[in-house]
């Protein structure tokens, strides 16, 4: 029986072998081929059952496993740690997707927010192009400066709310507590015109 030396070997790794091989650069290759084949299915999967489709799992996985091998070269990944290797790439894998998955809410959100101020579910605008719109920007001004502010840097300057709070010099909370009613006053002179 003649073995076939173009067909690629299997190759299996043990949690320590990949550690010191990756902090060495040594068969990177054929270590992150074996990584990708170790944890696909159960990578999509996870992503699956937190609500993502296909194309968003292979996106998180691709992303995760770029994470995993930067965290081993890094010494952030202790061979003989806590969590095993399946563990420590899961929760990298988990944390891909809600990072990934909020951003995604944060779009909605302004896109609901462009309904609101239009009155129109067929018309979605970032609200930075409906200020331009004049109706829109009467309503806009109306709201208050304080508000103009919160909800143009957090929607238009698309802003997350640290740097926003941190600026105002408010607390997180206060500022949360701000834009609720902001976007309620702002809903409520939409629903006036």
């Amino acid at each position: 029986m003649k073995i076939n030396t173009l067909m690629p070997q299997k190759k299996s790794f043990t949690t320590q072998e990949i550690v010191e091989k990756l902090r060495i650069g040594e068969k990177v290759e054929d270590i992150t081929a074996y990584l990708y084949r170790r944890f696909e299915v159960k990578a999509i999967r996870l992503v699956q059952r937190l609500g993502g489709v296909y194309e968003d799992a292979q996106d998180v996985l691709h992303d995760s496993l770029l994470a995993l091998l930067q965290h081993i070269q890094e010494g952030k990944f202790d061979a003989n740690g806590v969590a095993s290797l399946d563990t420590y790439f899961y929760s990298i894998v988990r944390n891909e997707w809600l990072n990934k998955n909020r951003g995604n809410s944060r779009r909605l959100q302004r896109e609901e927010t462009a309904v609101a101020m239009t009155g129109s579910v067929e018309t979605t605008t970032p609200l930075s192009e409906m200020i331009q719109n004049d109706t829109a920007f009467q309503v806009f001004q109306r709201i208050g400066e304080k508000c103009r502010k919160i909800l143009s840097a957090y929607h238009a300057e698309n802003r997350p709310l640290t740097e926003i709070a941190e600026e105002l010099q408010i607390s997180l909370g206060a500022l949360r507590v701000e834009k609720h009613r902001c976007m309620k006053k702002l809903s409520s002179l939409v629903n006036e015109l």
